[in-house]
């Protein structure tokens, strides 16, 4: 009796010293490695080891090893992975016990058991890792000596695994939230990165280096989906990588289908191994090992992915999967954004670009026109040919220097390229200014102008000199398609909160379908252009203008002659 007292004693003893040993090493180590370098070195004091190692247990069904210890030789090649089915981990894993092999030169359990014993050991117990009721891991060991771990042994070894798993499961979860913690604090900074610059090749490099910090990359490149077609609008390498700015390839060739299909991203963690799609060949022809897919949605359509190379394979697990995946919906919304900016910016300065182009070349035609004209009046007389052909010159050439200026302003208007100065604004005041400009210009013309203007006039909430243009437009419209003799109008009333300007001519009438065609469309038709070349455009320009100022715009043609253009504007 006072043996087996003595025994429990010295069980207790043993264990409790063998927790004080785990905990002294759980407070002093600074990651899974060094607990369990420390962890064995101690537990070979008390207990024969002369091989050891841990087998990580996957969900899929695969284990990987890795050492317990870098003093305890173990012939396995560490980090290695391997399907269970069969093996003692597993059934460790299923049975969620201790397997103990107590004499491999007696008998072996498990097939593998052959190699231990191959290698000079006698002994094997594995003994399985706990989280929350189920096996993440096994401890394998093994001596040299048959019958190595008895009774007194395997519960030490019992207390010391689930102490160790304990310990390492701590370090797992004080790692994942570092590792969330690092991605929360990247993801903050590429959606800072992206909002920070104006233009793809600004923001590029800032963009690479941030997502560096958590994905290894040699090449960075941002593809818009056009159709049926990718088009690279921004790419960063450090190492001469194809592809380049511009360039495009046939979307059924790459990723996009499945992204499209699943919604999700897509990883191909190493070309040698599989080559999914045709463009994968390409990439590992260039050297490339692995990409990551990062596909941008918007109101459910994809407009663009990432592409994240390595010239190293790819290992993610599935928590680095999950915060991969959160990505493209994190980042949707700004890399959006940045890509309409920089596309609006590329398309005003092609639009600048044009028009500075045609003005230039419009100016000789100009100035030439008016000096042809002037010298054609000296010599010739006023109704010859060469006069005539002189004036048709000149008032082709103006025209179109007055359509290239309606264009421009166009373009500038749906370009957003201009701003509003919106404030409360005299209307009466101004439409009599432009009537005193008015009545000067018909004088030499033989047309009559009428002004119907009430004694008074509230004040609106507009931009005076866009207000000022419509007008203007649309007396000079009047002037030009009234007759020698003709009667143009001017009249303005004040209705529903409205100041209502209506401007009227003598000119030809229009149908109803030449009306709608002309004020159905923000852009006319081609067909407008060619039956109404400057009207159509001063009307476009006309038509845009009023509704930014918050007013609408008509054009009325009764029967007989004349058309009435008008428009309001919203009272203060």
């Amino acid at each position: 009796m006072i043996g087996i007292k003595q025994g429990i004693k010295r069980e207790r003893e043993e264990q409790l010293a063998l927790a004080n040993m785990l905990n002294r090493i759980a407070l002093a180590a600074s990651d899974v490695g060094e607990l369990t370098e420390e962890f064995a070195r101690e537990l070979k004091r008390v207990i024969p080891i002369d091989w050891a190692t841990v087998a990580n247990v996957g969900t899929s069904g695969i284990a990987t090893l890795l050492p317990l210890s870098s003093k305890i030789s173990s012939s396995l090649d560490f980090g290695n992975s391997f399907p269970l089915r069969g093996t003692p981990v597993a059934w460790v894993a299923e049975n969620k016990c201790t397997a103990l092999e107590a004499d491999l030169g007696q008998e072996r359990r498990f097939e593998m058991s052959t190699y231990w014993l191959k290698q000079g050991m006698r002994s094997l117990v594995f003994l399985p890792l706990f989280y929350q009721g189920e096996v993440f891991g096994t401890v394998i060991l093994a001596s040299r000596k048959a019958n190595a771990y008895g009774e007194r042994e395997l519960k030490l070894l019992r207390y010391a695994a689930s102490q160790l798993a304990t310990q390492i499961k701590n370090f797992e979860l004080s790692n994942r939230n570092q590792k969330q913690e690092k991605w929360l604090v990247t993801l903050d900074g590429l959606v800072r990165t992206i909002t920070s610059g104006e233009e793809l090749s600004e923001v590029f490099p800032q963009l690479a280096q941030e997502l560096g910090k958590v994905i290894p990359l040699d090449r960075l490149a941002l593809t818009s989906l056009e159709g049926e077609i990718l088009r690279i609008i921004g790419v960063f390498r450090d190492k001469e990588h194809h592809p380049w700015v511009g360039e495009i390839y046939p979307a059924r060739d790459s990723a996009i289908p499945w992204m499209i299909e699943h919604r999700r991203i897509n990883i191909a963690e190493d070309f040698a191994q599989v080559r999914q799609f045709a463009v994968d060949e390409l990439h590992f022809k260039e050297g490339l090992r692995a990409e990551v897919r990062i596909p941008f949605f918007s109101h459910g359509r994809l407009f663009a992915n990432l592409h994240v190379s390595s010239s190293q394979p790819y290992h993610f697990d599935k928590e680095e999967l999950s915060l991969l995946d959160r990505l493209s919906s994190y980042l949707a919304g700004s890399m959006e954004s940045l890509i309409l900016h920089s596309s609006r910016r590329e398309r005003i300065d092609w639009f600048n670009t044009v028009t500075h182009q045609i003005k230039t070349l419009i100016t000789p035609v100009t100035s030439s026109s008016l000096l042809l004209t002037r010298e054609l009046g000296k010599t010739w007389e006023p109704d010859s040919l060469l006069q005539q052909l002189g004036k048709n010159i000149e008032q082709g050439a103006s025209r179109l220097s007055t359509g290239v200026r309606f264009f421009e302003e166009l373009g500038r208007i749906e370009l957003a390229q201009f701003s509003l100065n919106l404030e409360i604004v005299d209307i009466e005041s101004i439409l009599r200014e432009v009537c005193d400009d008015t009545i000067t210009l018909l004088e030499t013309n033989s047309q009559v102008f009428t002004v119907t203007l009430p004694r008074e006039l509230p004040q609106v909430f507009t931009d005076s000199s866009k207000a000022e243009e419509v007008v203007r437009i649309l007396l000079d419209n009047a002037i030009k398609r009234t007759p020698s003799g003709g009667e143009i109008g001017l009249n303005a009333k004040s209705r529903n909160r409205e100041v209502i300007i209506e401007v009227t001519d003598d000119g030809e009438r229009f149908s109803p379908e030449e009306i709608q065609r002309l004020l159905g469309h923000l852009r006319p038709a081609e067909v407008e252009y060619q039956a109404f070349p400057e009207l159509a455009l001063s009307l476009a320009l006309c038509h845009r203008l009023v509704e930014l100022l918050g007013g609408r715009f008509w054009l009325n043609s009764k029967d007989g002659k004349g058309a009435t253009f008008g428009f309001s504007l919203p009272v203060r």
